[in-house]
């Protein structure tokens, strides 16, 4: 599922609540990005792996009972998208890369093994001729640090294909490209970005889809039904749970700052009166707690409870029996 977006809180996370200041002024579309950004990073360190794809280069120790299992690794962030290149280094200089069908890798936990394939090469590399390619293992050490370095991508991945899509005959439903349909269907969300027509250069998300008329429900009504046009389709794997996490907390920031000026900047209630005739108006925002505490709490409560089983389901213990 792809990270919320400010059209996303506004619908689901924040719905009914005005976006504005007392002078009509609406929040802009930006400063709700900026909180969900913020709110990316906290996930990121709460749960210490990466949500958007990381480019990551990392050492790891040349430890020969690892060595000798295959070259087992762990990762030090995960989940991992892909391998780019595991290279031996010594003294400052590559001495072997190895081939990318060597390697065997469990994406989830990030663990890596070298598995060579048949041939005198890889009887050289795991076998006793070792040491004509790491020089080290001449003399015998069982040590060496940061002998191998890793490039790899790291977390959840992100897909993007490209259709022609036709109006669905609502402003909020989309006839989806034969080719990409089950790609709605599989993940449980996704963004079309529009390539051309009268609605190029925007972005809407999808939030639900009918395998029988290929039918995606958008996130927001389109403001043009052309007859057909091109869009990017993308898709992420990240769990729903984590963007849902993502979404409260970004809420919490954006509603402490509007809760403050629901009225004003520091007013809790209002008065008027006319000719006899009196108005008032009163909200629960007091010196310690905004308009819209109470959904704060709520969702703050709820992060709290959900936190920690994601912690130890991508951050539990790792362990090595030797």
């Amino acid at each position: 599922m792809l990270l919320p977006t400010p059209a996303t809180l506004k619908s689901l996370y924040m719905f009914g609540i005005p976006l504005t200041d007392e002078n009509g002024n609406e929040y802009p579309d930006a400063n709700l990005q900026k909180w969900i950004d913020v709110a990316v990073d906290w996930m990121e360190v709460s749960l210490q792996i990466k949500l958007r794809p990381t480019f990551i280069t990392e050492k790891h120790d040349y430890n020969v009972d690892e060595y000798v299992q295959y070259g087992l690794m762990n990762l030090y962030q995960y989940p991992v998208i892909r391998i780019e290149s595991l290279q031996a280094v010594y003294g400052g200089m590559p001495i072997f890369t190895f081939p990318s069908e060597w390697l065997q890798l469990s994406k989830a936990c990030g663990q890596l093994h070298v598995t060579p394939t048949s041939g005198n090469l890889s009887n050289i590399l795991m076998g006793r001729g070792s040491s004509e390619i790491f020089p080290l293992l001449a003399i015998r050490l069982s040590y060496y640090p940061g002998l191998f370095e890793v490039k790899y991508w790291a977390g959840f991945d992100e897909t993007v294909y490209e259709g022609l899509a036709q109006p669905g005959g609502l402003s909020t439903q989309l006839v989806v490209d034969p080719a990409n349909a089950a790609l709605c269907q599989n993940f449980r969300g996704a963004s079309c970005y529009f390539l051309d027509g009268p609605m190029a250069g925007e972005s809407v998300g999808i939030i639900g889809y009918n395998p029988l008329s290929r039918k995606a429900k958008l996130e927001r009504s389109l403001s043009h039904l052309p007859v057909g046009y091109n869009y990017e389709l993308t898709v992420s794997e990240i769990p729903a749970n984590i963007c849902d996490l993502v979404a409260m907390k970004a809420c919490c920031g954006i509603m402490n700052v509007l809760g403050d000026i629901l009225l004003g900047a520091g007013i809790a209630s209002q008065s008027i009166s006319m000719d006899g005739l009196s108005e008032s108006i009163g909200t629960t925002q007091s010196a310690e707690f905004g308009a819209y505490s109470a959904r704060v709490t709520a969702y703050t409560k709820q992060i709290a409870k959900e936190l920690p089983a994601l912690v130890e389901h991508y951050k539990g213990l790792r362990m090595i029996v030797a």
